[in-house]
């Protein structure tokens, strides 16, 4: 995507911009963290195989922010992102940790399977029919 604008008789590019950022409470660092803003624009989702998209509306939106005022119950990995370039290039938007790189849901749900032994059964049960040495 090409975004110059000419703005008041400046010449803007999109890598000279600013970020929004915000600052939240992380429960599973027990401080806090400001990361990159992110606003939820588009819903994808299927029923009965058919693929839909839709905006959020107030109710997805109310729905976002009870998840994430909620605790995962659930262990989940909090490790910091490891020394190198390409590992912590996140860092400036404020992902610094493993856990940044999921939404609550999807956190919450990942841990849960993980809780349950799910997640390493379907990686042996995966080796096992596709890994053929």
């Amino acid at each position: 995507m090409n975004l110059n604008v000419i703005l008041v008789g400046q010449f803007l590019k999109k890598n000279n911009l600013e970020r929004a950022k915000t600052t939240v409470y992380d429960r599973a660092l027990k401080e806090f963290i400001t990361q990159a803003k992110q606003v939820p624009v588009l819903i994808n989702y299927t029923v009965n195989g058919k693929r839909y998209e839709k905006k959020p509306d107030e109710f997805d939106l109310r729905l976002i922010q009870k998840i994430d005022d909620m605790d995962i119950p659930y262990w989940y990995p909090t490790n910091r992102m490891p020394e190198g370039d390409e590992s912590r290039r996140n860092d400036k938007y404020g992902i610094t940790h493993v856990h940044h790189f999921y939404i609550k849901r999807n956190l919450w749900v990942l841990s849960c399977l993980n809780k349950k032994n799910i997640i390493l059964s379907f990686v042996i049960y995966f080796l096992l029919l596709y890994y053929h040495p």
